[in-house]
């Protein structure tokens, strides 16, 4: 018979699993499970997974290597090897006697009657099957018998009015006559005497007299102890629980007065919380960060030398008594407006000694430069005003010169300007809007933005040869801001702090001034419902343990009372009308 192999991932779920094992075209089914697989790690799934494959008559074994997966597929029902060659028709008639085996146990556990001898290894209840009868004990009957009863008459008294039994309803009633008159129709026997009863006609006694009263009078002593004892726990209870235990709730309703005042209030980044004697709220900064680039065409231009001008050299006379030392970049000119420039600096001793010189470009220490390609004649003079007394002059012509000057477009300082005007005002712009997005809940002063560059970065300087002008830019936008709450708040507590409360309080900012310190100072005016604040605790000190009419009258001496109710619990108490002596045990409320 052939067999079909499927084979499981890790991932792969139960449900899944089960629909590849029923539709394979053989009976037959080797399950190939990884290690670690989840299929072999719950028992409760490969229970339900072989109900799925008895029902459609599939035969599995499964393949894997996880030893603690073979000990679950067992106990699950499963025959579990190392590998698929091992997988032959011996392990397939195993499985099926384990299937066989599994099958058999389920329907004897299913099958077994609950027979009555099932009881006896429980809870040995074959006892009960023996026939022992359960004697009950006949109830005796405790009626005491006429002979039992005992009254003492009392000869020569006034015989009492005899009354007379009615049936009214089903019931037996006694009326007219004494009180005790009636005990029965028949005589009453009276003491025996040689062992022999005899009657005589009933002459009944003066009650009160009897043993019959004093056993009375005697019960009701009793009952009047009891009823004494009883009323005093009562009141003792009644009086425990009005000190201790009740609790009484007083509602006031407080009238108030519009009104309508201006105000101002201070805020501080130095500050966390609210300050109504002051008037000040905390603020915070709030910021946003942007960053950007842009380019523009250059603007500035300079001309170039190409080639070099005249050029020669020249010897520096000092015609003073002190040395003199010709710094670097230093011009000479000679009276036909010809010049050169020194490119290091020059000693020149004193009184007529000589040494020569440099300029710009030159090769020589001794050679120097001219800004122009026509030489002077040789022994040419050249002075400094800066420098009296110092001559240079050339010993022999210059040499002709081939310079040219050509024009090229370079990076002007305007340049720079324009191009960062640009991109900052661009960049803060985005920043303030998404400042303004990212905190809707909280109110930013306007007049408190900044705008900072972090960095930026030129890709040319002033003065470079380029046709554009590249600028990269960081940009942080900061303000500062307060919760509109703080100010309600604020306000509400300084007029609490005088004394009053204020309700449905709403506030319109005039104005808003921000120092050169950073300091801001909001100018409003508000409106709002003034109430005067009332002082439970000095109410309740006054009222503990009066009358509900005595609190009633101090309350209402208050200002702007309208109205006063006052419960107590347990209600008794409020029926009485007076309230707990227990401060802790009256709660006001007020209502505005």
């Amino acid at each position: 018979m052939k067999d079909t192999k499927v084979f499981v991932d890790l991932d792969d779920e139960i449900t899944f699993i089960s629909e590849k094992i029923i539709r394979t075209p053989t009976n037959r089914v080797i399950l190939v499970v990884p290690e670690r697989s989840g299929i072999i790690t719950s028992l409760v799934g490969l229970k339900m997974l072989r109900k799925v494959i008895d029902k459609f008559e599939k035969d599995v074994v499964i393949v894997t290597t996880d030893k603690q997966g073979k000990n679950i597929a067992l106990n699950a029902g499963y025959i579990s090897v190392d590998k698929i060659g091992e997988v032959d028709e011996d392990i397939w008639k195993e499985s099926v006697r384990l299937k066989k085996r599994l099958h058999d146990s389920l329907i004897m556990s299913n099958k077994i009657p609950y027979k009555e001898d099932i009881f006896q290894s429980v809870d040995n209840t074959n006892d009960l099957k023996e026939n022992k009868e359960i004697i009950v004990p006949e109830k005796k009957d405790e009626t005491p018998h006429k002979e039992n009863i005992r009254r003492e008459v009392f000869e020569n008294e006034k015989p009492l009015q005899k009354s007379k039994k009615i049936s009214f309803e089903g019931f037996d009633l006694i009326a007219g006559g004494d009180a005790a008159s009636y005990i029965t129709d028949d005589d009453i026997p009276i003491k025996k005497d040689n062992n022999e009863e005899t009657k005589k006609p009933i002459n009944r006694g003066n009650l009160f007299k009897s043993s019959f009263y004093k056993d009375t009078t005697i019960n009701n002593k009793r009952n009047k102890l009891i009823l004494y004892i009883s009323v005093f726990i009562i009141l003792l209870i009644f009086i425990i629980y009005y000190l201790f235990l009740t609790t009484a709730n007083i509602s006031i309703s407080v009238l108030g007065k519009n009104i309508k005042s201006n105000t101002k209030i201070n805020l501080s980044l130095n500050v966390s919380h609210i300050n109504p004697n002051t008037l000040t709220i905390p603020a915070q900064i709030y910021s946003a960060s942007e960053s950007g680039s842009n380019s523009i065409n250059t603007t500035g231009q300079k001309n170039t030398v190409q080639g070099n001008y005249a050029s020669g050299s020249v010897i520096f006379y000092n015609s003073t008594n002190s040395a003199v030392t010709i710094p670097s970049n230093t011009t000479f000119t000679d009276n036909n407006q010809y010049s050169f420039t020194t490119t290091n600096s020059v000693s020149v001793p004193a009184a007529q000694s000589s040494i020569t010189g440099v300029q710009n470009g030159a090769s020589s220490s001794q050679n120097v430069s001219l800004n122009t390609n026509t030489p002077p004649a040789a022994s040419d003079t050249f002075s400094n005003p800066n420098y009296t007394g110092i001559l240079a002059s050339n010993q022999n012509a210059f040499t002709q010169g081939n310079a040219q000057i050509i024009k090229q477009q370079v990076v002007s300082s305007q340049d720079y300007t324009n191009l960062e005007n640009n991109l900052s005002q661009s960049l803060f712009k985005s920043g303030q809007q998404k400042l303004l997005s990212q905190n809707n809940n909280v109110n930013l002063i306007k007049q408190s933005i900044k705008n900072i560059v972090v960095n930026k970065s030129f890709d040319h300087q002033i003065g470079d040869v380029a046709q554009v002008l590249n600028l990269s830019e960081n940009t942080k936008t900061e303000a500062q801001g307060y919760i509109s709450q703080d100010i309600t708040k604020v306000i509400s507590e300084n007029i609490q702090n005088k004394g009053d409360l204020i309700k449905n309080l709403k506030y319109t900012i005039l104005n808003i001034q921000v120092s050169t310190l950073g300091e801001i100072q909001i100018s409003l005016s508000y409106t709002g419902k003034l109430y005067k604040n009332i002082n439970k605790s000095e109410i309740i000190s006054k009222i503990k343990g009066k009358s509900f009419s005595q609190a009633r009258s101090y309350i209402k001496s208050l200002n702007n009372i309208q109205n006063i109710s006052i419960t107590s619990n347990p209600y008794i108490f409020t029926i009485l009308g007076f309230l707990p002596s227990n401060s802790n045990n009256i709660y006001i409320h007020i209502s505005n």
